[in-house]
């Protein structure tokens, strides 16, 4: 889930880029990509190919 809506895995790259860069300066978003926190939650199951 991002921000509370189911996301794909392969939808995650795209949105943690645009989340850490925050290209139209939302308020929602960090100011800075020094001040970007992403937390992950998995699966134990979860395959390490998942990661790469």
């Amino acid at each position: 889930m991002v921000e509370g809506k189911r996301a794909r895995v392969g939808e995650l790259k795209e949105q943690t880029k645009i989340f850490i860069s925050n290209p139209n300066q939302s308020s929602r978003l960090p100011q800075s990509p020094n001040q970007a926190i992403i937390s992950l939650k998995n699966d134990r199951s979860t395959s390490y190919e998942t990661y790469i």
